[in-house]
């Protein structure tokens, strides 16, 4: 029943099936089993999406906790365990210890999988949004950068997907003081969620905002007002 209410999107439905599971196999199977894991990681996924992310924490540690002594720290089911809270600890704005987690789940990643492998590509945006949170935009950039490359190459150069990582790379481009690198990244995202999205769609508005604020720093007013309006 879970399983068909998380396939649905019913967050809130699914979570009481799962929270007697992950009850029930507490009492009756061994710390460390296969299904108990699998139960704390899709119940801790599942406060991820519905955005409780305090909830989600615990679930996901003990999740890891039992991968990681399972598989051992080199493994790429560690590393999945490891970005997922990595992830969790950067939503609720724990960067320092999000960062050195992202960073070994990366580097697990990257002995494990092909260098093009989409979960390389998800490990580098999310130590890049880490290095981001710190303010460290130079370190950010390069992994942006890999990562685009890498999805550019699995989705093709226009696939839609591709708009959230313009979106940033743009910004931290704009943030190193390099705006002539930050315009067509910008631009590039802000056609591609033309093509698909409504135009009063609200995640038009940060690449609108973010045009107009590079073209307003060129004292380019006729451009940049425009941007502006459509944004609000």
């Amino acid at each position: 029943a879970a399983k068909l209410r998380i396939q649905e999107g019913d967050f809130p439905r699914a979570t009481p099936f799962l929270q007697r599971a992950l009850s029930s196999q507490q009492k009756t199977l061994p710390p460390e089993n296969p299904e108990l894991t699998k139960t704390l990681d899709t119940l801790g996924n599942v406060y991820r999406n519905m955005r409780q992310f305090n909830k989600a924490e615990p679930l996901l540690q003990q999740a890891f906790r039992n991968v990681e002594k399972v598989h051992g720290p080199e493994h790429p089911e560690t590393a999945n365990a490891l970005d997922k809270l990595g992830e969790n600890y950067l939503a609720t704005g724990q960067t320092a210890k999000a960062a050195p987690l992202l960073e070994h789940a990366l580097k697990v990643r990257e002995k494990a999988l092909p260098p093009d492998h989409p979960d390389v590509a998800a490990s580098l945006k999310n130590l890049a949004a880490a290095h981001v949170a710190k303010g460290e935009y130079a370190k950010a950039k390069p992994l942006l950068e890999r990562a685009l490359k890498i999805s550019e190459t699995a989705l093709g150069p226009d696939d839609p997907k591709l708009a959230r990582s313009l979106d940033a790379l743009g910004e931290i481009s704009r943030a190193l003081g390099d705006p002539e690198k930050a315009e067509p990244l910008l631009q590039r995202a802000l056609s591609m969620k033309e093509r698909i999205l409504p135009p009063d769609d609200p995640s038009m508005a940060p690449t609108l905002k973010s045009l107009a604020a590079l073209h307003a720093a060129k004292g380019d007013f006729a451009k940049a007002e425009p941007l502006y309006q459509r944004a609000l």
